[in-house]
Order: C-alpha cells, then sequence, then structure tokens
C-alpha cells in the first residue's frame, strides 16, 4: 500500500441530517447511508469506510489497493482539482448527529493520488 501525505485544507465545517439552510447556505448530507464513492480514470473506486476510518481505492473484484486512515469518521471523498488527481476527504469527529450537527468539527482533507477523475458527473 501506498502512503500519502494527507492536509487539511478547511476546517470548522457544518452539517446535519440535510438538506437544510444554515448560515446563508444550503447544506446538503447522506450521513446515515454513506453511498458516497468517486470513480478514477483506472476504473477503480474511492470509498469511504466510516466503520473503519478510512478511504479505500477499490479495483473491480474487490481488490483494494490503497487506503488513506484518518482521525475520525471517512465520510465521503471526490476527485478534482488540476488534471482530476486531487482526492478531497471529509472526516468528521464521529458518525452521530450529535458528534456534527452543528458543532464545526468536520474537516475536509487533501491528498494528491496518481489517477484523476474519470470524468464530469
Amino acid at each position: 500500500m501506498t502512503s500519502r501525505e494527507v492536509t487539511t485544507i478547511h476546517t470548522g465545517i457544518d452539517f446535519g441530517e440535510g438538506p437544510r439552510w444554515h448560515d446563508g447556505r444550503l447544506w446538503f448530507s447522506d450521513f446515515y447511508r454513506h453511498g458516497v464513492f468517486t470513480l478514477d480514470a483506472d476504473g477503480a473506486i474511492w470509498m469511504a469506510d466510516v466503520v473503519n476510518g478510512q478511504f479505500c481505492r477499490v479495483h473491480e473484484g474487490g481488490t483494494i489497493s490503497e487506503t488513506i486512515a484518518v482521525d475520525g469518521a471517512a465520510v465521503a471523498c471526490a476527485l478534482g482539482g488540476h488534471e482530476g488527481r486531487t482526492l478531497f476527504l471529509m472526516v468528521s469527529p464521529g458518525t452521530q448527529p450529535s458528534d456534527v450537527d452543528g458543532l464545526g468539527r468536520s474537516v475536509i482533507m487533501a491528498t494528491r493520488v496518481d489517477a484523476g477523475a474519470a470524468g464530469r458527473p
């Protein structure tokens, strides 16, 4: 497995059971289904493994080629940035609404990956 440098790029994020208006913005959350994936150009997906506090790169057949461990609940991820090679990671302190709702304790982190995004949705 590859070890990657991960940088926190934004802190103090609030979100709840969504969607709702908060601080002049419309916030969305699918916190209970944890169904947020991103497809890369090699046909693998990056997924949030909430239970184990990590993000995984999974290939057809279920082979995991990379994991990125985080301190907290791995909530969602997306590929973007220049050339689609920045993996953005949403990390929260827990999995219950009381852990995150209105507390501003969630963060967005980022790391560079080898395979870029598969395209635009």
